[in-house]
């Protein structure tokens, strides 16, 4: 039997008890948690609650506990994978635009998870079952730099650097709109603020300075062209839609981002460009993806852009 206990938070409240456990839960698919309501397998302030409408009160204190596995066992697919780096205890890929990390909601196949458990049917038990040895995650749009730990000892290795924030991550991104006039003067900018998930749209997240979680990124201005404008973002956090995020509050919302008011385009143009960390045997490695085609298509010396850098 697994239990899992959550405190309603004064932003969530009036959420229904299925949407609230839902977003407090990734692993769990809203179906599965209205079957755990229907089963009486959901307790709030010590009495089941068979209501999947019940609307969530500050303080709360709710309970799920369930048997089994959430998800039904990731099946191993035959899918393609772009290896940038390989040894014993990791693999370092260049996912495309388009694919999701992990099953979920809408998503039980066709994931990166279900390409690395047919390729190393072991990783199948490196941490929990359905993330399956990813050491962190990328969007479905964003494409490149990815890790995924061959072990759990290698798991904590990397994922302790994560939450230390001890890793350097760069990325590419084209944006619409406008560059602001200090970004165009300095060529930089650090913004540092609060995110959290917005209380209207559960799918987005805002800025709230109140109640958010840290957020910093710091931002190069490479290049325009054709009124795209090519950035660099170096991330000190890792919040959900940092990026995102950040380059739409400053009038300069991505490519192909239709969630933050970007432009339409063929794919997010965000790219995980390169990512520097302690390998387990202590050598520092640096790890990069090529820059997406869909990229140098706009941005003709895009090569020669980024070195200048």
């Amino acid at each position: 039997m697994e239990k899992r206990n959550f405190k309603v938070s004064a932003q969530e409240e009036k959420t229904r008890l299925d949407l609230y456990l839902a977003q407090r839960n990734d692993d769990l698919t809203r179906s599965f948690i209205k079957k755990q309501i229907e089963s009486n397998s959901v307790v709030v302030n010590g009495n089941i609650e068979f209501r999947a409408n019940y609307p969530v009160k500050v303080d709360d204190l709710i309970e799920i506990n369930f048997e089994g596995e959430a998800h039904p066992d990731v099946e191993p697919e035959d899918i393609d994978l772009k290896i940038i780096y390989e040894d014993d205890d990791l693999v370092v890929i260049n996912k495309d635009s388009g694919m999701v990390v992990y099953p979920g909601s809408g998503n039980d196949s066709g994931t990166l998870v279900n390409a690395l458990v047919s390729r190393y049917r072991f990783i199948k038990g490196v941490g929990d079952r359905l993330r399956s040895g990813l050491v962190h995650r990328l969007d479905k749009g964003t494409s490149g730099v990815i890790l995924a730990a061959k072990s759990n000892r290698s798991l904590s290795h990397y994922t302790k650097q994560f939450a230390q924030r001890n890793v350097e991550k760069k990325y590419l991104a084209v944006s619409g709109g406008k560059v602001p006039l200090d970004l165009q003067a300095r060529g930089s900018i650090s913004l540092k603020n609060f995110l959290k998930r917005n209380n209207r749209l559960r799918k987005k997240f805002s800025v709230d300075l109140e109640t958010g979680k840290f957020a910093h990124s710091e931002i190069v201005y490479l290049a325009s062209e054709n009124n795209n404008h090519l950035t660099e973002i170096d991330i000190k956090t890792g919040r959900t839609h940092q990026i995102r995020v950040h380059l739409s509050s400053i009038g300069m919302p991505i490519l192909g981002d239709n969630k933050y008011g970007g432009p339409k385009y063929e794919r997010l143009m965000l790219h995980s460009w390169k990512l520097k960390i302690n390998l387990l045997n202590g050598e520092t490695k640096l790890f990069e993806a090529p820059i997406p085609n869909e990229f140098s298509s706009l941005f003709e010396n895009i090569e020669e852009i980024v070195d200048k850098e």
